[in-house]
């Protein structure tokens, strides 16, 4: 039966899920639904009750990281484009 509108509790765009039995589980569009956290896994729609759950990570865009990995991957670009070119640095 598909939880009742309204019923998930701060719904998450993806987690990844340690159970107490030590397996991962990664799960999309998760939320908590009574005493389980529900969501969708590529296997289908999955239930885990919270008590077996031992741990929660959620993936999180980090904004300076992305910036500081662009801002170098362009810094070595222009320093091997500049070095290719036949010309003294």
């Amino acid at each position: 039966m598909p939880p009742q509108a309204g019923a998930a509790q701060d719904e998450r765009e993806k987690l990844r899920i340690q159970l107490k039995d030590g397996r991962f589980l990664t799960v999309e569009h998760a939320g908590v639904v009574g005493d389980s956290l529900v969501g969708e896994m590529k296997s289908g729609r999955v239930a885990v009750a919270l008590t077996d759950i031992q741990d929660v990570e959620e993936r999180r865009f980090n904004v300076l990281i992305t910036a500081m990995t662009v801002g170098f991957l362009a810094g070595i670009c222009i320093v091997l484009g500049a070095s290719g070119s036949g010309e003294p640095l």
